[in-house]
């Protein structure tokens, strides 16, 4: 398991968007989960939601539209 950066699809092919702070390295938040339980991870939203309530700061990747328009919350 390597920190974020060293590729942004899984596996699968599926695109990894949710990230858990660990020291000063960002994790896929289903990858740590699996290496820190030695079991199969959770879909990514539990994976997000048990990492948060573990108190990890966990983030999201920012797409094309997020980054062009802003998050659609702060569009005027």
């Amino acid at each position: 398991m390597g920190p974020a950066g060293s590729g942004t699809a899984g596996d699968d092919g599926s695109l990894r968007a949710w990230y858990a702070l660990v020291g000063t390295n960002l994790y896929y938040v289903r990858e740590l989960l699996a290496k820190a339980t030695e079991k199969p991870a959770p879909d990514v939203v539990t994976s997000r939601k048990i990492l948060d309530t573990l108190g990890f700061p966990v983030f999201a990747l920012g797409y094309r539209d997020l980054l062009d328009r802003g998050h659609p919350a702060h569009r005027e």
